[in-house]
């Protein structure tokens, strides 16, 4: 019996007769199948791909998006989607998560000058929820010290030990 194989056909083809939330549902979840249960990770990051630009504010599909992105080594093309995404959003703190993520993909590529920059916008995010600036401000700690920044590296580990909402990292 082929069973998640008869659900993956399902699934694509009620992607065929669906439009905005239901389709983004039915991408969704032939992500998770196409991934967890045929072990297609092309096909799962192309319908993940796809589910991101309906609904760039869902963090299970942006977490499920770069996880694929890093098993397939599609950074650079990744973070032409996340940053052509993450213009269109207007809920601050999704916009600030989206360019933390468009950082780490440009850091994995060695294009330290742009993550950088991508990292400094996530934390100027007016109204960002305090772990995604957090994060941010943990990855500028990294890019500061290689640059022997020290200035700019206080003021990062200051931000982080008064905005981590977790005691135990400060």
């Amino acid at each position: 019996e082929d069973a998640p194989g008869d659900t993956a056909r399902f699934w694509t083809i009620a992607l065929e007769q669906s439009r905005g939330p239901k389709r983004f549902g039915a991408l969704k979840r032939l992500a998770a199948l196409r991934q967890d249960r045929l072990e297609d990770p092309a096909g799962a990051y192309e319908a993940a791909e796809a589910a991101l630009a309906l609904d760039p504010t869902d963090a299970e599909i942006l977490e499920r998006y770069v996880g694929l992105t890093r098993s397939l080594a599609k950074h650079a093309e990744s973070g032409k989607t996340l940053q052509r995404i993450s213009g269109s959003v207007r809920d601050p703190s999704a916009r600030a998560r989206l360019t933390v993520e468009l950082g780490e993909l440009l850091m994995a590529t060695g294009d330290v000058k742009r993550a950088r920059a991508a990292f400094s916008s996530a934390i100027s995010t007016p109204g960002a929820d305090d772990a995604v600036t957090v994060q941010a401000a943990r990855a500028l700690v990294h890019v500061f010290e290689e640059d022997g920044d020290h200035a700019s590296l206080a003021d990062m580990l200051e931000r982080i030990v008064k905005s981590d909402p977790d005691p135990h990292r400060k």
